[in-house]
């Protein structure tokens, strides 16, 4: 079985690169738990891997450098392959792992990808930050969805509304110290006003756990000298906690040290507590 590695190069000529060898094993990829994988930074992860003389499969060329925001590497059609999304010329382009074209969106001025998600259920959605607002964009073809009144988005995420993964959730966008929304996309994607719109503090930092156990998503993002554990459907704060926390001047980040969507008994306290960490 071929092994398909795609990514991008920088230089005059900026383009994508898959890479084919033989055979692959079938031990699994090391794991990725934080930023750059370890609080060390050491962007590494353990893996087996059996490539032998990789060759450049295809090259697509980009028209320029892209930030870390305009490119993502993720399943946008449903079909379980890996697809890569860009933004080239100010539209969205989604690109097979052959290197065809599955399709491009309009020319929108597109500025960042927010990220991608089944929103309402189904297929998944892909969230685009433009001038003119946050554009839904359909993963299978492209096609514009719904334009979200919110501007200038610097973070996304999405939190299910259930445990079926069918039944869509709310999509929470997020700028600094500017407003927070949700977004309702329980019935559907004919959405473009927030269910609710609060402020966030200097963090852009929102993970969704189930930190207290009662079985609800949360989301939990950072304060300037604590952190806050929001209830997505209402956007009211379940919990705060400012006092036990040093100020760090708005540097302090927050990590879930467990799965997104469950946590395992052994990141629980000597009192089956769940445990947050915060760390400068």
């Amino acid at each position: 079985m071929a092994t398909r590695l795609i990514g991008l190069s920088g230089g005059a000529t900026v383009g994508l690169a898959a890479l084919v060898s033989g055979t692959a094993d079938a031990a699994p990829a090391g794991g990725w738990p934080t930023y750059a994988h370890d609080f060390h930074r050491t962007a590494r992860a353990d893996g087996v891997g059996d490539m032998h003389n990789p060759t450049v499969a295809w090259t697509l060329p980009l028209g320029g450098a892209l930030n870390p925001l305009q490119s993502l590497v993720t399943d946008v059609d449903g079909d379980g392959r890996a697809n890569v999304l860009t933004i080239s010329g100010g539209r969205v382009v989604a690109t097979n792992p052959d290197g065809t074209t599955l399709w491009k969106g309009a020319l929108a001025g597109s500025r960042a990808l927010v990220g991608v998600w089944a929103l309402s259920g189904g297929t998944p959605d892909v969230v685009v930050d433009t001038p003119s607002g946050t554009q839904i964009l359909s993963g299978t073809d492209g096609h514009l969805l719904t334009t979200l009144s919110m501007g200038a988005p610097v973070a996304g995420v999405f939190v299910p509304g259930g445990a079926d993964a069918s039944s869509g959730g709310i999509l929470v966008l997020v700028t600094s110290r500017g407003p927070v929304s949700g977004f309702d996309f329980r019935s559907g994607t004919s959405v473009t006003t927030a269910l609710w719109t609060a402020t966030s503090n200097n963090q852009t930092s929102y993970l969704v756990g189930d930190v207290d156990g009662d079985g609800i998503l949360a989301l939990v993002h950072p304060l300037d000298n604590g952190f806050e554990i929001d209830n997505p459907l209402p956007g009211a704060v379940k919990y705060s906690l400012t006092s036990h926390v040093p100020d760090r001047g708005g540097c302090l980040l927050l990590q879930l040290r467990a799965r997104q969507r469950r946590w395992p008994s052994r990141r629980r306290d000597h009192r089956g507590r769940y445990q947050l960490h915060l760390q400068p």
